[in-house]
């Protein structure tokens, strides 16, 4: 350090303690200070701060990731009717029954070739169990081999697919003949489209 950095540092060394020695930082130590939901004048109700609105949720609990809901979340936090179920099936068609197929078995024609292992059947005990939320986590960052598809499918998109996916797993459960007449035909009407090429 050379002499005129050496008499810089003197100077505004000197010059804040100076300035500290002149400020009363015991009156800064001794605030007056409300604690929250604590009796105050600040708001008509008397208290110092207000009450969160219904339904919020604290920043220290987050519920999205970067690309989505946060992966705990056991139920779809959006309204499910036909509309969302429509763009799930058409999101899980374009993007996911490349792999899964489209019934979500894992064996698609072009994982027949595949050099690595198969994607995985949507129907194992073990992705079915997941929170509903963890899966669509797994649908924007990816798992394994599978790349994330943040990229191609908003949040939204992303809770439309995982709808659809419930419905792939509850319609493995139920038996044809068990259906009444008129969904029994649907169901038949949408299987024959499926399999026609």
């Amino acid at each position: 350090m050379n002499r005129l950095s050496a008499l810089v540092v003197v100077v505004l060394v000197a010059g804040c303690v100076r300035l500290v020695e002149g400020t009363d930082l015991e009156r800064m130590r001794e605030q007056a200070r409300l604690d929250p939901y604590d009796a105050g004048p600040r708001f008509p109700d008397g208290t110092t701060m207000r009450h969160p609105p219904a339904g919020t949720v604290p920043r220290e609990r987050p519920t999205e990731s970067p690309t989505g809901i946060d992966g705990e979340l056991a139920e779809i936090p959006v309204a499910i009717d036909r509309a969302l179920l429509d763009r799930g099936r058409d999101r899980f068609d374009r993007i996911c029954a490349a792999c899964h197929g489209h019934a979500g078995t894992g064996n698609p024609a072009i994982v027949e070739n595949a050099r690595v292992r198969p994607p995985p059947s949507l129907h194992e005990d073990r992705i079915r169990r997941q929170p509903i939320g963890r899966i669509v986590r797994t649908i924007g960052e990816g798992f394994g081999l599978m790349p994330g598809h943040a990229d191609r499918l908003t949040s939204a998109e992303r809770w439309a697919v995982a709808a659809y996916l419930r419905v792939l797993w509850r319609s493995r459960a139920v038996e044809l003949a068990t259906l009444p007449p008129d969904l029994r035909a649907e169901a038949r009407a949408a299987l024959a489209e499926r399999e026609a090429p």
